[in-house]
């Protein structure tokens, strides 16, 4: 999924899907986080850390394109 521009279809329904609900989803069930600057993921990290331990946090990857 990291690739950009991609044409497969999979993927893209796979992007879509991670952002279609009405639920409430625990952070706990989160695999990685794109963020689109180094000052986001810091904040994303600070708020985080608030109810989570480090061994515990999702994967957070800077990705200016998003």
């Amino acid at each position: 999924m990291s690739a950009l521009g991609t044409e497969d279809v999979y993927m893209k329904h796979v992007k879509m899907a991670e952002c279609l609900t009405e639920l409430k989803i625990d952070v706990n069930n989160f695999q990685s986080i794109c963020v689109s600057s180094n000052k986001i993921k810091e904040e994303v990290e600070s708020k985080l850390l608030q109810k989570l331990s480090v061994d515990q946090m999702p994967y957070i990857d800077v990705r200016p394109w998003v």
